[in-house]
């Protein structure tokens, strides 16, 4: 390969090494491990979320950190690497008008069409750190008045396994549930001012089951295969 041009040392003065031969060859990882697409212009977020990487490896150059990840004991750290690069945009009832369909639509038909078997399935496709799962559980338990008579269960999966972590720990700061109307707050949320906390209570976690997913790898949702996962 040639080496870098002056227009190519773009970040040759920040902490580590990075040009844009560094730059392609993590863009082309990227879309080749997730099949997200990043754009040019998103080097400088490239930059900080890999760097951190970089000081927990002790590397000193983005080549390094390239050449680390296609070696034999690299496999591992892909893992981390994609942890690094994921977006994980979520809150509690996330665009609340999904939450009024599933309440008004979405529910009462399926309720209906699984009356008889009483078994029902809900899919948090993309569910970051679980916010957005346990806002679905809170409306289906509040929705399905003899919930306990129910096989009723959320998946909620991710590629990042590090936010996957924090859903089934089911614990975050007290701020990230502002948006919890106030009557699932009581009914299903603990709240510690002092540690300035909130808690999801048991009966929702043991609704929602984590998983990792990445979308791109052979899976089978609702198959023998991940029902015994959920």
């Amino acid at each position: 390969m040639p080496e870098p041009t002056k227009k190519q040392d773009f970040f040759e003065e920040r902490e580590f090494k990075f040009n844009e031969k560094d730059f392609n060859f993590i863009v082309d990882l990227i879309h080749e491990k997730t099949a997200i697409y990043i754009q040019p212009h998103k080097k400088n977020m490239i930059y900080s979320r890999i760097a951190r990487r970089l000081r927990k490896l002790n590397l000193k150059t983005f080549e390094q950190y390239c050449n680390y990840l296609t070696s034999n004991s690299g496999d591992k750290e892909v893992t981390d690497f994609i942890n690094a690069v994921t977006t994980n945009l979520t809150n509690f009832f996330r665009e609340s008008h999904h939450f009024d369909h599933l309440k008004q639509a979405s529910l009462p038909y399926a309720i209906s069409e699984n009356q008889s078997r009483k078994k029902l399935r809900i899919w948090s496709a993309g569910c970051s750190k679980g916010m957005e799962a346990y806002s679905i559980a809170m409306v289906l338990h509040d929705f399905l008045k003899d919930i306990d008579n129910w096989d009723a269960k959320i998946l909620a999966t991710d590629i990042d396994t590090e936010v996957l972590s924090i859903g089934e720990k089911a614990e975050y700061n007290i701020e990230d549930v502002d948006d919890v109307p106030k009557e699932y707050i009581s009914k299903y949320v603990s709240l510690d001012r002092i540690k300035k906390s909130a808690s999801i209570s048991p009966k929702l976690k043991k609704l929602v089951h984590f998983k990792q997913l990445n979308f791109i790898d052979p899976w089978q949702i609702g198959r023998a295969s991940c029902r015994e996962r959920v």
